[in-house]
């Protein structure tokens, strides 16, 4: 496998899982936060849209979308800094580590 120069500026590989809150940034505004970051966005997957459930009359909950994204980031402290300012977002942010995959 040839290595990109991709590999080479951003070494770190992680897969995250964010909960877009319901009223709160988009996924626009998830890719620009992320971009503006200096992160590479390897992938991005739809894991669940959001839904509205009613189980009982009168009661209504809301589950939030989450996606899953493949990051490449320079180091730890570049992913912690980026998980710090998703998080002052409102995103709830996850890390998915390789055994669950």
């Amino acid at each position: 496998m040839a290595l990109t120069w991709e590999h080479f500026i951003w070494r770190r590989r992680s897969r995250l899982q964010i909960g877009l809150p319901l009223h709160g940034p988009s996924l626009a505004t998830l890719v620009k936060l992320i971009a503006k970051n200096h992160t590479f966005i390897a992938d991005i997957d739809m894991e669940r849209l959001a839904a509205t459930v009613t189980l009982k009359p009168g009661v209504t909950t809301h589950e939030p979308a989450v996606v899953i994204i493949v990051i490449r980031t320079r180091g730890k402290r570049h992913e912690k800094q980026l998980l710090q300012t998703l998080s002052s977002f409102g995103y709830v942010c996850k890390p998915i580590h390789p055994a669950r995959l």
